[in-house]
């Protein structure tokens, strides 16, 4: 099968290029248009890291509170717990719990289970981890938002 190409002066290309059309920009629009890209992508890299923060930690706190809530059923007496963000992908729980319920044998099982769920659920763009602490009468809640952790489930006594 032979077809014979058109000529190249056949293709016809629109916009046509004219030359009213400005060839050369000054060094002030040159320079304008560089600082209006670097806020447009500063501004859009803003948005993303926001709505990444927010599914994070919508994340956080649903499976802290789940992981709270298991514990409760199963008669560890969790009295609060306390949750930080430490960057936008990465997130700490404490939880605090009876002392006899901390010092007991069973409560291996709790931190192991802990450690898989964290395992489970982190990835490249999010990571939990849980911590415990034995209740005191003496713990301070201002001492623990001083650390960074401002969000708070459960009733502190």
């Amino acid at each position: 099968m032979s077809t014979k190409i058109k000529s190249v002066e056949t293709w016809e290309v629109k916009p046509r290029i004219s030359d009213s059309y400005k060839k050369w920009f000054s060094a002030d629009e040159v320079i304008d248009a560089y600082f209006r890209g670097k806020k447009d992508q500063k501004d859009a890299e803003e948005n993303i890291l926001l709505e990444k923060f927010g599914k994070n930690l919508e994340k956080a706190q649903k499976l802290s509170e789940e992981f709270f809530l298991s514990l409760n059923e199963r008669g560890i007496q969790c009295n609060f717990l306390k949750l930080r963000a430490s960057k936008v992908t990465e997130f700490d729980v404490i939880i605090v719990v009876d002392e006899s319920d901390f010092v007991s044998d069973k409560f291996e099982d709790i931190y192991n289970e802990s450690i898989h769920l964290s395992k489970e659920e982190s990835g490249t763009t999010f990571k939990i981890n849980f911590s415990f602490m034995p209740y005191s009468h003496r713990i301070k809640p201002e001492k623990l938002q001083s650390d960074g952790y401002l969000m708070s489930y459960g009733k502190i006594k």
